[in-house]
């Protein structure tokens, strides 16, 4: 740095704590504070000072620091002006008596004055516009200037003021008031009206470089020696105010790639160099210590039959680059990760880097690895991009290059150099080869290899590249058989069709250009079935022209590629690789979709796909799972499932026989099997038969609450219409309960969807339709059972009454809670916010909450059995016979015995007889 910051303040300076991360080291600096590419700072070190010139009187002063004596300085600030006629006053001096020994004032025109020496400039400040000021002066100068006025970094005053003064050690400095000479007060007339920032006094004169860097600095590592910006802070006095950050820089100061260097760099020399995490190779090494090596195992799978790569290893070392104090991968040692035959082979391409170049054994390498890539299937990533490397090795011997040709002459061997170029037969033979060792190696039974390749599409980017070159030196070799009339523009072309890969190249001429289909009508694959029918591509005449005009050779190639399964093996995201891989939209435009098929324009040359869903580039390819439960939608799922189960154990122990009763059961059964299918279902749509399984349970439940509250709804009509045209009290008149089970579990299954998650956008309405018309029949027979009762509740008791208005807030209630609970846990699920969660949960608590307050403690075949029966029945056993038959007989005469049952006990009764149940029969006739 061209200053020092050694003396800057320690509570805003401070040294990152340096957290060792994958891909570097992070700085954290803490709550308060932030990396600025050097050091950890504080927020308000970025502050400005606020002065009003108006009262009351505001100034700030140097405070807990004892002002140095200086025989030079240099004073920087930044400052914006409310007036440009208004005399304030920037800072002040005094030392004892002698007021103003130093001060800077901002208008009507900047002046400043030492040891009452005063120079006033011809520069006036413009209101609300921030300039940057520096003041340098030196009282050693036996002659000429010996102050410096900068401005916004350039030097645009100078001059001569108080040689050999020296500024007194001692005295008081204040920001924004001037003393007065008269008196020991500020003089307000000068007060200063705008803001002022990041002041600072140096004991030295600062040079031009340094004052430059200070003026476009936004890290603000500076600090005066002399006096520090942070030093002022505790000196305010008055109405003033601070604020931060002080709005003096507005764009960004620095990148985000900026900091992570800066940090990784300084924590580099602060806890030692590291190479960062990396993948090669389709390895991943780890981050490491520099001057070490690392030892991964080779990617090896289950499924494999050979599992020679199982305990083998890859080797990489991490060296230490001295000159820049940072770790450096050297190339990493993956030999051992190679398939046995595969080494050997690639072993024997080694050859052909040495000069001396024979096509037939170039053409007899070629066949043996196609002869492999047609034996093997390859799982291992590295040996799929083992044998993209050999191809690549292979494409670099064809073409027109200086070689080393040898041969015999009366028995003796000589060798010469020369430029050769394969025959067009040999050229032939080799793109015929090399097209079916990538179409083998593109064929799906080595599917699994690709899928393992790191990073994902790296070696289908390399695979193209490969292609790319050979077609160059495909070209080349062509151009130059038609140049020696070896073979006619006509005939030199060369076509190749595979399963997985098409090839077609051909030379033209530059004066008669012709437009290019591929596949076109002639070309038919091994089952002779014409290639064109999977679509072609269809580059014209003036399209050509257009493009490549001016570059032109004589004759020049062109040529075409097809991969049919390619795009599943290239880079879905944006990656670094031999070149950085991005897909790209700009150039390509589609014209016409029928769902199976498309027309796409393009306006140049390149690599297409035709994709259903194409690349955002800031989409991660791995699945990130949402989470669509948390603890407090389980909680409440739970808890609601365990009332519901709670409110039907009840009924069930206590056999409450009523239709009414067997109604709450069914309903509760329904409410506490949805929450506990979808408590157990929502997310495991990791597997699609599960996914579908917890579908079909989740639906059918979900369908079947809201059917058994229409059920609910159904009975309490029934029961108000009957009691209605009935004097006596409210019976069980629902009958039977076939046709509630048949409404409420049996017709369901027509309308269930078995092939589709609940929580697919494109199926919701096959959830939410039948459920909404379910409850459009259930708030209408509720509205029709209000009215009707209404109307007739005078013509039935108090109690009757009462059951029927528990039974009717209970059953709306339910209606209300239900309906709530499934629309949160549709919105939590899909908008997965946390706050939802908990309201879901809160809901389906209520419901469950309800249920027990309104289907258990206020029932009416429950409410006397829970509190009373128990001990009533246990006293009964203690009462002597006599006064069990007096009891009996005048409970039966009050009631009109009304059965043949009743009238059999009331005649054993009579005759003193205690039938077996009889005070059981008694206990339950009392309580009616």
């Amino acid at each position: 740095l061209p200053l020092e910051t050694e003396h800057c303040h320690a509570d805003y300076y401070n040294i990152p704590n340096c957290i060792d991360h994958p891909d570097g080291y992070g700085c954290e600096c803490g709550p308060g504070f932030y990396w600025n590419t050097h050091k950890c700072i504080s927020v308000a070190i970025d502050s400005r000072f606020e002065f009003k010139s108006k009262g009351p009187i505001r100034y700030t002063l140097l405070l807990d620091k004892t002002f140095p004596r200086l025989t030079a300085f240099t004073i920087s600030f930044w400052i914006n002006v409310s007036s440009s006629r208004h005399e304030g006053t920037i800072l002040s001096y005094k030392h004892g008596n002698d007021t103003n020994i130093l001060r800077m004032r901002s208008g009507p025109h900047l002046n400043f004055e030492i040891n009452k020496q005063q120079h006033k400039t011809d520069f006036t400040l413009k209101p609300s516009q921030w300039y940057h000021f520096a003041l340098t002066w030196t009282s050693i100068s036996s002659s000429g200037n010996n102050w410096y006025l900068h401005m916004n970094g350039e030097r645009i005053r100078h001059g001569r003021l108080a040689p050999g003064y020296t500024i007194p050690m001692g005295g008081e400095l204040v920001l924004g008031q001037s003393w007065s000479e008269r008196d020991p007060n500020f003089d307000s007339r000068y007060a200063l009206d705008g803001d002022l920032v990041h002041l600072n006094i140096w004991n030295f004169n600062m040079s031009k470089e340094q004052i430059k860097y200070i003026n476009s600095s936004c890290t603000f590592m500076y600090c005066g020696n002399a006096v520090q910006w942070v030093e002022f802070r505790s000196g305010t006095r008055g109405a003033m105010r601070m604020r931060w950050p002080s709005g003096l820089f507005t764009g960004q100061c620095f990148s985000y790639a900026e900091s992570a260097i800066s940090c990784d760099k300084f924590c580099s020399e602060y806890k030692g160099a590291q190479c960062n995490e990396e993948i090669k190779e389709n390895i991943k090494w780890e981050r490491q210590k520099a001057e070490q090596n690392i030892t991964v195992l080779c990617p090896s799978f289950s499924n494999e039959e050979d599992n020679s790569t199982i305990h083998r290893y890859a080797q990489r070392a991490c060296k230490l680059q001295e000159y820049d104090n940072d770790g450096e991968w050297q190339e990493p040692y993956i030999d051992d990760c190679v398939s046995e035959e595969l080494l050997q082979l690639k072993k024997e391409f080694a050859g052909l880097n040495d000069g001396a170049i024979n096509e037939i054994d170039v053409l007899k390498l070629t066949d043996r690895l196609l002869n492999h890539t047609e034996q093997h299937v390859y799982l291992n990533p590295i040996d799929i991009a083992t044998v993209i490397d050999l191809m690549g090795v292979l494409v670099k011997t064809q073409g027109i290059a200086p070689r080393t040709v040898t041969f015999k002459f009366k028995g003796q061997n000589y060798a010469t150099t020369d430029e050769v170029y394969p025959t067009f037969s040999q050229t032939k033979t080799f793109c015929e080869l090399l097209v079916n060792i990538a179409n083998n190696l593109l064929a799906p039974r080595n599917q699994a290899g690709w899928n393992a390749t790191r990073p994902s599409g790296a070696e289908g980017d390399s695979l193209m590249k490969v292609m790319y070159d050979f077609a160059n030196v495909t070209s080349r070799s062509l151009d130059y058989h038609i140049k020696d009339a070896l073979v006619t523009i006509d005939e030199a072309r060369v076509e190749v069709i595979r399963e997985n890969v098409e090839f077609k190249i051909e030379q033209q001429w530059k004066y008669d250009v012709r437009s290019l289909e591929f596949p076109d009508f002639s070309m038919v694959d091994r089952e002779g079935r014409p290639s064109r029918d999977a679509g072609f591509v269809k580059l014209t005449k003036d399209a050509i022209l257009s493009t490549n005009a001016s570059g032109l050779s004589v004759f020049f190639g062109i040529s075409a590629f097809r991969y049919k399964s390619l795009s599943l093996m290239l880079p879905t995201h944006e990656i670094s690789l031999s070149k950085k891989f991005r897909w790209l939209r700009d150039s390509c435009r589609l014209i016409q979709y029928t769902g199976h098929s498309g027309l796409c324009a393009c306006t140049q040359p390149g690599v297409y796909a035709m994709t259903t869903d194409m690349f955002d580039e800031n989409w991660d390819k791995g699945d990130k799972r949402p989470n669509l439960m948390n603890f407090a939608s389980y909680f409440g799922c739970a808890m609601s499932a365990m009332l519901c189960f709670m409110v039907c154990g009840v009924h069930t122990y206590l056999r409450t026989s009523t239709s009414t009763a067997a109604l709450h059961r069914n309903l509760s059964v329904s409410v506490a099997l949805s929450q506990l299918v979808f408590m157990f279902g929502i997310d495991r749509y990791e597997s699609p038969s599960v996914c579908q399984v917890f579908a079909i349970m989740l639906h059918y439940f979900f369908l079947a609450t809201y059917s058994w509250l229409m059920n609910e709804a159904f009975n309490l009509y029934i029961v108000i219409t009957y009691s209605a045209h009935n004097p006596s009290d409210i019976t069980d008149a629902a009958g039977s309960m076939i046709k509630y089970y048949i409404l409420g579990w049996g017709k369901l299954l027509l309308s269930v969807s078995f092939d589709r998650c609940w929580i697919a956008p494109d199926h919701m309405w096959l959830f939410i339709g039948p459920a909404i018309g379910i409850m459009s029949i259930t708030i209408l027979v509720l509205i029709f059972t209000a009215k009707e009762h209404n109307e007739n509740s005078y013509t039935k008791s108090d109690m009757s009454n009462k059951v029927i208005n528990i039974h009717m807030k209970a059953l709306w209630t339910q209606v209300i809670l239900v309906t709530v609970v499934w629309a949160f846990a549709f919105i939590s699920v899909k908008m997965v916010d946390t706050i939802l969660k908990y309201l879901f949960a809160l809901f389906t608590t209520l419901q469950g909450a309800f249920f027990v307050v309104f289907y258990m403690l206020l029932h009416d075949e429950l409410a006397p059995l829970n509190f009373w029966s128990s001990k009533f029945r246990f006293s009964l056993k203690l009462w002597p016979p006599s006064l069990t038959v007096i009891l009996c007989a005048t409970v039966l005469r009050s009631s009109h015995p009304s059965s043949t049952s009743d009238r059999w006990r009331l005649s054993q009764a009579k005759d003193g007889a205690i039938v077996p149940g009889t005070r059981r029969w008694f206990a339950g006739r009392m309580l009616r």
